[in-house]
C-alpha cells in the first residue's frame, strides 16, 4: 500500500476555519468530524493531578464533539492540510482542543537535518538535537483588566499594547497587525531551579533580552534557541520594574533518560513534569513501578524514596549504589514519602530478592535505536554539584551505622537485626528443684499446657501457694519490663543435643522437652496468675490459655512474584495465621492451610506471636488433597530471648471434636494481637464440598469439617483450643470460585482436624530427630517422604 502524508501548514489556522478531524473517534475506523475553530488561545487542558498536563502554550479550540479514539488525529483544512493536532476534549460538551503545530514543524525540520531522506541516522544522533529551552517556571495568560489588579503600571500596558505581538495561524503569523490582549505573568516555579526564590507569583513579564513578550510562542522560540546560554528579564513586581538574568535549562538534562530495573520494578529521576506538577525537587528517586521487592514492603507507586538502609538518597546515583550493595536475603529500612502526605515520611522493611529477578539493573535509552539497553555504569545525576554534598554526608552515615553494629555486638556478643551470632546458642539453667521437675513432668503426661496447669494451681491454693511458687523459682530467667533476662541465663557454646532433646514432638519426646524448659513458663503463668487473683476463674483461664497460645501462633505472609505465578492462584499475597508443631535447635516447623500457602515457588514471611521477630519460611510439604501445608524455618535465626519464648503447640489428636463440644477459636490479628472467643460446635460432620474453578486449582477434598456458632469472620483463622490450652483443630481458610456471582474468588474458614495431619507431621519429627547431626541428608529424605506421599495419593 502506497502511503502519502499531510502537509503542515500551522499558518493556515484562523478564526472561522472550516476544518475536519480525521481519525478513529470512539473506536470508529475512518471518523470524519466537522467543525470551525472559534479559538486561537485556549489554555491547555488539565486532565488531572496524576496525568499529564500540557503548559506554556495555547491551544486551539473547536466544537467538533471528537471523543476517545481521535487522539493524535490530524486537524484538515479544505485543502488537506494539517492546521492542528488534536489532542483532548470534554465529555459533557462537544468541545474539542488541538495542539498548534509551529513547534512540531521546527522539531521536524530539525530532525530532517540529521535524517536525510532515504538514509540512515548517525549512531551518535540523540533527541539534543532538538533544542528545548525552559526556565523551569510555568507562566499564566491573563487579560489586561486582571494583570492590572496585580500592579501594572499604565506606562507599561501602552507600551506592550503598541508593540506587535506573535499569534498562531494567519492573519498576522509575523506580527503585523496583531496587537497583545493580555499579558504573561508568573504562576510557579520548580523547588531548586534557577528561577526558584528569583522569580515569585504575581510578577508580570514585560520583555525578554529587550523583546515584549506577551504570547506563548515567542516565549518558546526565543528558550529554544537560548538553551546554555542565560535571558536578560524585565518584569513588574506589586508596580515596581525588576531586572533578572537567568540561566536557560536544557530540558533534556532535567528529562530521564535512564532506570534503574528492580525486581519487576522501575525507579528513575524524577522528572520535570512531575516535580512541576507536585512541587518537589528534580532528580529524587522516583518509583514509577514498585514490582516485587518495593511491593511486598508496601511501598506505593509515585512514593519518592529518601533513604536506603540509614543512608539518605537525594538522587538516582546514590540510591543505584546503596540497593547494588544490598545482599540476598537482607532486611534494611527504607524511607519514603508520598505527594499526598509529603511532611509525613514513611518507613518500610525492604527484604532483598536476588532469587526470582537477580540484582538490580541499570537500562540507559538509546535515541538513535529507538531502544533501551542494559548498563553496568550507574545514573548520572540531573542537576551538576551534588556529588559534593552527598558523598560526605553518606560517608558519615554508613560510619555511624558501623560504629552502633560495633558496639552491639561487643556489648551482647550478637549481630544486628536480632540475628544471634551462629555458634552462640541460649542455654537455661534450671533451679536445683526436684519438686518442680517432678509437677513439670506431671503436667506434661497429663495432656496439659503447662502455663494453664499453673493457673488452675493458683486458682485452688490461692495467693499464698501461689507467691510461695514464685519465691522457690525465683531464680530461673524470666525477661522483666525492661526485656532483659535475669540471672540463670547463660551463653554457650552449641552442643550435639539431638531434636528429640528440646523438639515439642509427640510421646517421649514430649515429655523430655517439658522437664527442661517448662519452668520457667510455669513460673510466670503462676505470677501473672497470683497478680490477677481478683479476677474470676473464666477470666484468669482465658488469660492462661491467651498466654499459652501466644508462644505458638505465627502470622504467615506470603507473596508469590509474577515470575513464579502459575495458573489456578487467584492472587499474589496471602496472609493467615500458623501454628508452631516443632521448634528444635535446626529446624522450627509451622502448621498452615493452603489458602494461604498455596503454591511452592513463593516468598514467605513469618511472625511470631511470642516475641516480635520475622523470620523467612520455606514450603516443606503441600497435602494434595487436605487443606494444610508444612512451612519450615531456622530457629538459630532468631534472638536468644525469642527462642525461649516460642514454643511448640500440644496437638490433642483424639478423641475429634464433636457436637456440643465448647472450645475456644484462638488467632493472631494483623498486629499481632491474641484474638480469642468460646464457641461450641453446631455440627461436626459437615461434608466440604468445594466445585471446581474454571481454571484448574487447588480444591480440599475428602473432608468432613467442623461449624461453630461463634467466629471472627470469614477470613480470620487461627486454632480451635480446649480449656486445658490444647489444640484441637486448625481453624483454616477455604477459598472457593462463585460463578453465579461471577467473583473470582470466595474465602471462608472452617475446621481441619488434628488427625489429617498427624501421619504427615510425626513423619517429619521422626526425620528431624534421627538425622539431627547431618541436616543435609534430612533434607533430601523429607524431599523423598514427599515424592513418595504424592504418589501414593496418585
Amino acid at each position: 500500500m502506497q502511503v502519502g502524508e499531510v502537509l503542515l501548514a500551522p499558518e493556515a489556522a484562523a478564526l472561522g476555519l472550516e476544518i475536519r478531524v480525521v481519525g478513529n473517534d470512539s473506536g470508529e475506523k475512518v471518523s470524519i468530524l466537522a467543525g470551525t475553530l472559534a479559538r486561537l488561545d485556549r489554555d491547555a487542558p488539565h486532565y488531572g493531578r496524576k496525568n499529564y498536563n500540557d503548559f506554556n502554550t495555547f491551544y486551539l479550540q473547536a466544537a467538533s464533539g471528537t471523543k476517545g479514539g481521535s487522539s493524535g488525529s490530524p486537524v484538515i483544512d479544505s485543502q488537506g492540510r494539517a492546521v492542528g493536532l488534536n489532542a483532548g476534549g470534554k465529555n459533557k460538551a462537544a468541545s474539542a482542543y488541538y495542539l498548534p503545530l509551529e513547534r512540531v514543524v521546527r522539531a521536524l525540520h530539525l530532525l530532517q537535518q540529521h535524517w536525510p531522506l532515504g538514509g540512515c541516522i548517525s549512531s551518535s544522533w540523540s533527541a539534543a538535537a532538538v533544542s528545548r529551552g525552559d526556565l523551569q517556571t510555568t507562566f499564566m495568560f491573563k487579560g489586561f483588566d486582571e494583570v492590572r489588579r496585580l500592579g501594572l503600571r499604565k506606562d507599561t500596558e501602552g507600551v506592550v499594547r503598541a508593540a506587535n505581538a506573535r499569534s498562531h495561524g494567519a492573519p498576522g503569523a509575523t506580527g503585523e497587525g496583531v496587537h497583545a490582549v493580555g499579558m504573561l505573568v508568573v504562576e510557579a516555579t520548580v523547588p531548586g531551579s534557577p528561577a526558584d526564590s528569583v522569580l515569585e507569583p504575581g510578577d508580570v513579564l514585560v520583555r525578554m533580552n529587550g523583546q515584549v513578550m506577551s504570547h506563548f510562542l515567542a516565549l518558546e522560540e526565543m528558550l529554544d534557541d537560548a538553551v546554555g546560554q542565560s535571558v536578560d528579564i524585565e518584569l513588574e513586581r506589586g508596580g515596581q520594574p525588576v531586572t533578572l538574568t537567568i540561566p536557560v535549562t536544557d530540558l533534556h538534562s532535567v528529562t530521564p533518560s535512564s532506570m534503574l530495573e528492580l525486581a519487576g520494578g522501575s525507579l528513575h529521576a524524577l522528572s520535570y513534569q512531575q516535580a512541576r506538577t507536585n512541587r518537589a525537587q528534580l532528580g529524587q528517586v522516583y518509583v514509577a513501578e514498585p514490582g516485587y521487592v518495593l511491593g511486598r514492603a508496601a511501598v506505593p507507586k509515585f512514593a519518592i524514596i529518601t533513604a536506603v538502609d540509614g543512608v539518605a538518597t537525594p538522587d538516582m546515583q546514590t540510591a543505584a549504589k546503596g540497593l547494588t550493595m544490598l545482599q540476598h536475603g537482607a532486611r534494611v529500612p527504607l524511607e519514603y514519602y508520598t505527594f499526598n502526605e509529603r511532611h509525613r515520611r514513611h518507613t518500610a522493611i525492604l527484604q532483598v530478592d536476588r532469587q526470582w529477578y537477580g540484582g538490580p539493573v541499570h537500562w540507559v535509552r538509546d535515541d538513535a535505536a529507538g531502544a533501551w539497553h542494559p548498563s553496568m555504569e550507574l545514573p548520572v545525576l540531573l542537576s551538576p554539584g551534588w556529588d559534593s554534598v552527598i558523598a560526605p554526608a553518606a560517608a558519615a552515615s554508613r560510619a555511624g551505622k558501623a560504629a552502633n553494629q560495633a558496639d552491639k555486638v561487643q556489648a551482647d556478643g550478637s549481630v544486628c537485626n536480632g540475628v544471634v551470632a551462629e555458634d552462640m546458642v541460649m542455654q537455661v539453667s534450671v533451679p536445683d528443684s526436684q519438686q518442680a521437675m517432678a509437677d513439670a513432668g506431671q503436667q506434661q503426661k497429663n495432656g496439659m499446657h503447662p502455663i494453664v496447669a499453673a493457673s488452675r494451681r493458683k486458682l485452688s491454693k490461692g495467693t499464698t501457694g501461689a507467691a510461695a511458687a514464685g519465691t522457690a523459682n525465683g531464680s530461673s530467667a524470666v525477661p522483666d519490663r525492661q526485656g532483659k533476662a535475669q540471672t540463670g541465663v547463660k551463653r554457650t557454646t552449641r552442643s550435639s543435643t539431638t531434636f528429640a532433646a528440646d523438639a515439642a514432638v509427640y510421646g517421649s519426646a514430649k515429655k523430655a522437652e517439658a522437664a527442661v524448659s517448662n519452668s520457667t513458663i510455669i513460673q510466670a503463668a503462676a505470677t501473672a496468675a497470683a497478680a490477677n487473683l481478683k479476677c474470676s476463674s473464666s477470666e484468669a483461664m482465658t488469660k492462661a490459655v491467651e498466654e499459652a497460645m501466644r508462644a505458638s501462633l505465627v502470622l504467615v505472609d506470603v507473596d508469590i512474584p509474577l515470575v513464579a505465578l502459575s495458573d489456578g492462584v487467584h492472587a499474589r499475597s496471602f496472609q493467615g495465621c500458623g501454628l508452631v508443631v516443632y521448634h528444635g535447635e535446626h529446624m522450627g516447623l509451622v502448621l498452615v492451610d493452603r489458602n494461604t500457602v498455596a503454591i511452592g515457588t513463593c516468598d514467605i514471611n513469618l511472625s511470631f506471636g511470642a516475641h516480635p521477630a520475622e523470620l523467612p519460611g520455606a514450603v516443606r510439604f503441600l497435602h494434595p488433597l487436605h487443606n494444610f501445608a508444612l512451612v519450615s524455618y531456622t530457629p538459630a535465626a532468631l534472638p536468644a530471648e525469642a527462642r525461649a519464648k516460642v514454643r511448640a503447640a500440644q496437638l490433642l489428636v483424639s478423641p475429634t471434636l464433636a457436637r456440643g463440644d465448647r472450645c475456644r477459636l484462638v488467632g493472631l490479628s494483623k498486629s499481632l494481637r491474641i484474638m480469642q472467643r468460646t464457641s461450641n460446635v453446631t455440627s461436626a460432620t459437615v461434608a466440604l464440598t468445594i466445585p471446581s474453578a474454571e481454571v484448574p486449582r487447588f480444591r480440599a477434598v475428602h473432608e468432613e469439617v467442623v461449624k461453630l456458632d461463634h467466629d471472627f469472620g470469614s477470613t480470620f483463622s487461627g486454632v480451635l483450643t480446649n480449656e486445658e490450652g490444647q489444640v484441637r483443630a486448625l481453624w483454616g481458610s477455604y477459598a472457593e470460585q462463585v460463578r453465579r456471582l461471577k467473583l473470582p474468588n470466595s474465602a471462608w474458614c472452617a475446621e481441619i482436624s488434628a488427625m489429617l495431619c498427624s501421619n504427615i507431621m510425626q513423619q517429619f519429627f521422626w526425620l528431624c530427630s534421627v538425622l539431627s547431626d547431618d541436616w543435609h541428608c534430612a533434607e533430601v529424605l523429607m524431599t523423598v517422604t514427599v515424592l513418595r506421599f504424592y504418589w501414593q495419593c496418585w
